[in-house]
């Protein structure tokens, strides 16, 4: 990491985890849902990578690194086919908005 402390990394991380909750919880449009998720994943993430780096006195472990890898590669696939999901439904209902998809059930 750099010469910035890591309590600023933490705080940056934690600020992303707030920001993707607070969309996530008010936001109605799927894709800035999906911005939501992507936005936590991340966070999370970056905590992994944080308390790594602080339980090995500056050394990452290489099996968290593995595991965040492994992670935004999911989160990826995860995020391409919700968008791809998101533009069938348009097509088919014209709306993103997911409380009136809700209402279409039988």
């Amino acid at each position: 990491m750099t010469s910035l402390p890591i309590q600023i990394y933490f705080a940056l991380s934690i600020s992303l985890l707030a920001v993707g909750f607070y969309i996530l919880s008010v936001k109605r449009n799927i894709l800035r849902i999906i911005l939501a998720i992507e936005l936590m994943i991340t966070g999370a993430n970056m905590i992994f990578v944080i308390i790594s780096y602080w339980i090995g006195n500056g050394i990452i472990d290489p099996l968290i690194r593995s595991i965040i890898i492994i992670s935004m590669g999911l989160a990826s696939l995860v995020a391409a086919l919700a968008i791809a999901f998101v533009i069938l439904i348009f097509d088919k209902f014209g709306t993103r908005d997911i409380r009136k998809l809700r209402k279409l059930r039988g």
